[in-house]
């Protein structure tokens, strides 16, 4: 499953804060790398870009920490990154690397991890992001030129045009807005109802089967047959030819990156009728729309080009019939050819649907190789941008509240009026732990509890618990197998323990142990507790905490009175917009009513 679809989302949801399990494991890489393959290779309307943004960010991950949990190998190699800010680092990198080999777009990998991909950035961070990205896209130069002997094959870029005015690109831009807002609700719709199919299924077995079969309808409806044809030799190469043409066979067959070259070649006003194209447009948007959100490793950034193109080369294609054909260089109509305005047509919907601005202008300038159209592709751009925004959500965005993961936005959604603060909508009350405390109730906490941190408090000098630090679930865990003292006796209970959180159960062996250890203590110390944890007052701005956890990628902070003591705590789901908007709205309704109780009750004194 973690294979499955771009990856994009969930690289974003790391990079965020969030602990999405299996998506930088070894299997994952294996699988992801063999079904993007086979998906492309049998003909799904999907491209490889996703999946070369996720297979870098595991190549990331991998060589930051140089070591393989399936392979049970640690290399003492790069140990010094093997930290979370470091890895984090690494698997940008690796995303930006996977942009910049798709595309050959070192600049665009640059963009597109800083604007998409990562939630923290530095400028030292954007050099070397952009260092690994020139020796991605020079690798791969570099191994796409064996191809062709090891020389160079031909122009860098695909257009040769001479001059371009602005025109009609808001136009394109509101299609590119609507029809990006159209997809991405289509998408939602197909991934929800197949979801919902699937929950309906109670047999594994079936559900996979379920899985296997819906690309391969996929790949039986992009199939087309053709006459068959005739064998003819020349200089010695064999031909096979059923001496027809079809313009919609030159889009359907193929990959997508040759129609998308065909949508952009210049001077080629009667290479595709409007018939051609208006069939084109509709078949590639619902097909790739629905391929997007099946169990293969796939992509849309190379289809969300080809949609683009086709109803901007048909806009190109209407300036024709009205205007006619110019060739004069130094006619004023020379620039309305349909291929820039399948260019234009093409960043447009791109932006529709991703929302990005730089990483979208700057992939289309260094595929095309032509800064003259950098004016209307970025007005499309930023047009399609807000059409889009005022619809839906981005794509990407949408696709992780789908899978529930908790990624906050670079600022918070607040529909509530008024100055708040952290107490309106920290938890509490909330579970403590002491730095000396006994087995029995730290594994009773941990089995009935679902809490991934605790806030550690410890008694000052007038006896008050005060708080200390925080520690995870993961590291009550591990001082517990690391504790020389208890090992023997506690590595059972230890084993027990993460058996039965996997299973959520409580078996008799747990409580036998409990029960026979109760008097047992055990003392948190050393790298277990971290001491130097963000903590904050509950009369704290909520809008500068919410800067505050996310800027620093917290999983909680502990919110304190002044004098010291733990009140609360706030977790990445407490920001979230749903729940801050829910809370809030019900806080300011409190409010009214405690407001108005106070204007009934004044007149009646008053009188009295």
């Amino acid at each position: 499953p973690s294979a499955s679809g771009s990856g994009i989302p969930e690289v974003t949801g790391f990079l965020n804060g969030t602990n999405v399990r299996h998506i930088f494991s070894l299997q994952t890489m294996v699988v992801k790398f063999l079904s993007c393959v086979m998906a492309i290779g049998c003909g799904m309307p999907v491209g490889p870009e996703g999946p070369m943004i996720h297979l870098g960010g595991l190549v990331g991950a991998g060589l930051s920490q140089t070591k393989s949990e399936t392979l049970r190998i640690k290399i003492p190699m790069f140990e010094r990154f093997r930290n979370s800010e470091d890895k984090r680092n690494f698997i940008s990198a690796g995303a930006a690397a996977g942009v910049a080999s798709a595309f050959g777009a070192p600049v665009g990998g640059l963009l597109f991890s800083m604007e998409e991909v990562s939630s923290f950035w530095t400028t030292t961070l954007s050099w070397q992001i952009f260092f690994c990205c020139m020796v991605s896209a020079f690798t791969t130069d570099l191994f796409n030129s064996a191809f062709h002997g090891f020389s160079y094959s031909g122009d860098f870029g695909q257009f040769k045009t001479e001059r371009y005015i602005l025109f009609n690109v808001i136009i394109i831009g509101i299609l590119g807005g609507l029809l990006g807002a159209l997809f991405t609700i289509m998408n939602l719709k197909i991934t929800r109802s197949r979801k919902k199919f699937l929950s309906k299924v109670a047999t594994p077995g079936i559900q996979k089967a379920i899985r296997l079969i819906e690309p391969a309808l996929i790949m039986v409806l992009m199939v087309f047959n053709c006459p068959a044809g005739e064998d003819y030799l020349v200089n010695k190469t064999s031909y096979h030819t059923n001496r027809t043409y079809n313009e919609l066979a030159s889009l359907l067959y193929g990959t997508t990156e040759t129609a998308v070259r065909h949508l952009f070649s210049r001077e080629t006003h009667l290479q595709f009728g409007y018939a051609t194209l208006f069939t084109a447009l509709p078949y590639f948007f619902c097909m790739v729309c629905w391929s997007s959100g099946t169990s293969v490793s796939s992509g849309i950034l190379v289809p969300m080009l080809l949609i683009g193109s086709l109803y901007g080369r048909i806009i190109g294609l209407v300036m024709v019939s009205l205007f006619g054909v110019h060739t004069d260089p130094n006619s004023y109509w020379v620039w309305m050819d349909p291929g820039a305005f399948a260019l234009i047509g093409a960043a447009s919907f791109f932006g529709g649907v991703s929302r990005l601005t730089l990483a979208v202008t700057v992939i289309m300038m260094e595929l095309t190789n032509d800064v003259q159209v950098l004016l209307p592709v970025m007005v499309a751009v930023m047009v399609g941008k807000w059409i889009g925004d005022f619809f839906t959500h981005p794509i990407f965005h949408a696709h992780l509240e789908l899978k529930c993961i908790p990624f906050l936005d670079s600022e918070p959604r607040l529909t509530a009026d008024g100055k708040r603060y952290t107490s309106d909508i920290m938890v509490s009350p909330v579970k403590t732990i002491k730095i000396c405390e006994s087995v029995s109730s730290l594994a009773d906490l941990l089995l009935h509890t679902t809490y991934g941190g605790f806030p550690v408090v410890k008694n000052n000098s007038y006896g008050d618990q005060v708080f200390h630090g925080v520690i995870t679930s993961l590291q009550m865990l591990l001082s517990w197998q690391n504790s020389h003292s208890l090992y023997c006796i506690m590595l059972p209970i230890f084993n027990s323990l993460i058996r039965c959180r996997k299973e959520e159960c409580k078996t008799p062996f747990i409580s036998f142990f409990i029960e026979t250890i109760n008097i047992l203590i055990l003392f948190f110390k050393g790298p277990y507790i971290n001491t130097s944890a963000f903590s904050i007052p509950a009369n704290f701005s909520l809008q500068r905490a919410y800067i505050l956890f996310r800027t620093m990628g917290l999983r909680h902070m502990p919110v304190v009175n002044s004098e010291n003591h733990v009140v609360g705590i706030i977790t990445r789901k407490d920001l979230m917009g749903f729940n801050l908007n829910e809370k809030l709205s019900d806080l300011l309704y409190e409010e009214m009513e405690m407001n108005s109780r106070v204007e009934m009750t004044s007149p009646a004194e008053s009188r009295a």
